[in-house]
């Protein structure tokens, strides 16, 4: 009898220091996740032979202190400085549907590829990464509504 005393006692010893092996490091992982930093944005880019535009389509609104465009293109590479280099809300907050517009003149040609990155300082992360070509936006012809057929001969009907 004493036999399988031992036994249980063993099984629940065992089982006791699984659940605390378990607790413990579950613990320490579960204590290195920390806040997520990087701010939710989504950004567009135009790049044209005349200059750049970012939009903010959706997403928290982002102090421009805390931004940076970096242009490269041709094995150049150009930094700006997101509240000094170029105009965007009067607010200094770059938010939804606002754009920001490069002020300085453009360090590329027409024809380059030109890679577009928004960083973000504080969690140092790329917010925006889109490869474009600089060329002259061309207007598009808008075709017009097919007309209405009309009909001349439609009989009446009186009742």
């Amino acid at each position: 009898m004493s036999r399988a005393q031992s036994e249980a006692v063993a099984t629940v010893l065992l089982l006791a220091l699984v659940v605390l092996l378990v607790s413990t490091v579950g613990y320490v992982v579960l204590g290195t996740i920390g806040p997520d930093d990087t701010p939710t944005v989504e950004v567009a880019a135009t790049v044209t032979d005349s200059g750049v535009t970012l939009t903010h389509r959706s997403g928290e609104g982002l102090p421009g202190d805390d931004l940076t465009v970096v242009l490269r293109y041709g094995g150049s590479e150009q930094r700006y400085d997101f509240a000094t280099d170029g105009r965007y809300g009067a607010d200094g907050t770059f938010g939804p549907g606002e754009e920001w517009h490069l002020d300085e003149p453009i360090p590329y040609a027409p024809g380059d590829r030109v890679d577009v990155l928004l960083l973000h300082g504080p969690s140092n992360t790329v917010l925006f990464r889109g490869r474009k070509v600089a060329a002259t936006p061309t207007a598009t012809a808008t075709p017009a509504p097919p007309a209405a057929p009309t009909r001349r001969d439609e009989p009446s009907f009186d009742s």
